[in-house]
């Protein structure tokens, strides 16, 4: 029959965990008593179950070795991956790292796990996080995390969630792998295992979850989720992209999935975990800080991490210095920046998806021109964005002319706007491309509303027989137009052409959000002129400035 110190050995071997400071104050005070007794003296034991003198040698060759294995900090790092979620992935993977905002990141998770274990009496109930990718949100949030809560309690249900079902599934099949597979995580939780019954990677059960329950369901976006209620819901990066995020019909899907769907299948005391890199003013995290704002929704412990440090950063940092240097140092970050443009820049990277002033174009961006010192030879694009109605309040027809120079900067110019029916607005059109015809000006029309009707008719008009015009296919939302042109104007590349359309237009572009605005008329116009300058050259060459202003 072994006793307490023989089995602790034999586990030892096994590479079971153990309680090494139990084991040790037991050791220590029989070594004690031998030592006093050896001395003549009583002493008054205060563990019973260490009263046999016949463990005595067991304990000190088992103490032996515990010290052995101490020194070499095995028992320590196998606490600590018990009790820290870093230390944890260190364990089971050697090549982890661990920045400051990554420490940060976890111990706001330990706090919600304190939620969760407290059935909702304290800690963290509802967390985002926004942070830049490649940054390690999901290796850290959803590859390894959910396999340290199964390791320490192996009744959790976890709902993973992503934009897709196959990035989903991507997270849910390495926390399978790592329980299933991963030596170090059997060393640390020997009784977790992965159940014989339920293994496809989008819903799985470990053996100690009651039959039916599957311990982690992995779905996209408006996918399906049935079963019992979750203890932990992990929605990493809800939108894919700047398509989906500038796409009104995808974001008020996404809110009624969450509402409709995802949000009555958390389990009471459950907790919700949102790590995402910012796309839109309203996606997801917009959407639920701003029913918080109303009183109409969860408390949320809201954490924006951004790539280069602003004031008063999380982290400490001094503003401007990079969140994961020997990642991506502050030069890398700033040449990304320079690519991306600033909408973009502001929102993935810095988890502003207005920049901090909360417009998208900037006036300072702007510069101007004279027509007499434009370049020669531009090749200039007009383009008309037409209203439907002249009626109070209705959209206007705006229309404007863009060249670009061989150095890449965008000109802008003529721009024309008013509330007129169609008889007006054809009669405006027709002078204007017949003014503009000896200077080589291509015209453009939306292909939408009477757009259509209206290049057929102007194809019939003998008196425009030779001018250059054609209709325009408009296939995305007015913010992803625009964008490549604001890109340009960030970077100092567009050049205004003296004239008093100068301050309506600037008016409009610098309250400009692409969500709802009020107006944007004059947007389009340049947007469809930048569009038609960019897809081929079909205007005739004009060495004169091509001005009337």
């Amino acid at each position: 029959m072994t006793n307490r110190f023989e089995q602790a050995f034999i586990d030892l071997a096994d590479g079971k965990p153990l309680d090494i400071n139990e084991l040790i104050k037991e050791s220590d005070l029989l070594l004690k008593k031998r030592r006093t007794q050896a001395a003549g003296a009583d002493l008054v034991m205060e563990d019973p179950a260490v009263e046999n003198e016949e463990l005595l040698e067991a304990a000190g060759a088992v103490l032996a070795s515990v010290k052995a294995l101490m020194d070499g900090d095995e028992f320590q790092k196998m606490a600590n991956a018990d009790e820290h979620l870093l230390d944890f992935c260190e364990f089971v993977d050697h090549t982890s790292k661990r920045p400051a905002h990554l420490e940060m990141i976890a111990e706001k998770l330990r706090e919600v796990e304190k939620y969760v274990e407290s059935g909702g009496k304290e800690g963290i109930g509802r967390l985002i996080i926004s942070m830049p990718p490649r940054h390690g949100k999901t290796q850290t949030v959803s590859k390894r995390w959910p396999a340290r809560l199964l390791g320490r309690n192996p009744l959790n249900r976890i709902a993973m969630i992503s934009y897709g079902q196959d990035l989903a599934l991507e997270a849910s099949r390495e926390v399978r792998d790592i329980i299933r597979d991963s030596y170090q995580f059997r060393r640390l939780y020997p009784n977790v295992k992965i159940s014989d019954e339920s293994q496809s990677v989008g819903r799985w059960s470990v053996d100690a979850a009651k039959k039916g329950e599957p311990s982690v369901i992995a779905v996209g976006i408006g996918g399906p989720l049935i079963g019992r209620g979750f203890h932990y819901v992990i929605i990493d990066d809800p939108l894919k992209g700047r398509a989906e995020a500038e796409s009104e019909t995808m974001r008020e899907g996404l809110k009624q999935w969450y509402r409709g769907t995802l949000y009555h299948r958390l389990e009471p005391g459950g907790a919700i975990v949102i790590i995402q890199t910012r796309w839109h003013e309203d996606d997801l995290v917009g959407f639920l800080l701003d029913l918080e704002e109303k009183g109409e929704g969860d408390h949320w412990e809201y954490l924006n991490v951004p790539a280069l440090a602003e004031e008063d950063d999380v982290l400490g940092r001094e503003p401007g210095a990079a969140l994961w240097p020997e990642r991506y140092d502050r030069e890398v970050l700033l040449r990304i920046k320079k690519v991306l443009g600033g909408y973009d820049w502001e929102s993935q990277f810095q988890g502003h998806p207005k920049p901090p002033d909360g417009a998208k174009i900037m006036r300072s961006w702007f510069g101007y021109i004279s027509p007499q010192k434009l370049p020669k030879g531009l090749h200039w694009h007009r383009y008309w964005d037409l209203a439907v109605s002249s009626k109070q309040g209705a959209s206007r027809t705006a229309s404007c002319r863009v060249a670009f120079d061989e150095a890449g900067n965008l000109y802008i110019s003529g721009m024309l706007m008013g509330q007129w029916e169609w008889p007006e607005q054809k009669r405006i059109i027709k002078r204007t491309m017949l003014a503009e015809w000896p200077l080589g000006v291509e015209h453009g029309i939306e292909k939408a509303l009477h757009g259509i009707a209206a290049v057929q008719e102007f194809r019939q008009d003998k008196d425009l027989h030779g001018v250059a015009f054609r209709g325009i296919d408009v296939a995305v939302d007015k913010l992803t137009r625009a964008l490549p042109w604001i890109g340009l104007a960030e970077g100092g590349m567009i050049y205004l052409v003296d004239g008093p359309w100068n301050e309506p237009f600037l008016a409009e572009a610098t309250v400009f959000t692409g969500h709802k605005d009020k107006y944007d008329d004059q947007i389009d116009a340049v947007s469809g002129a930048v569009q038609m300058a960019s897809y081929g050259n079909l205007t005739l060459e004009s060495g004169e400035n091509p001005f009337y202003d």
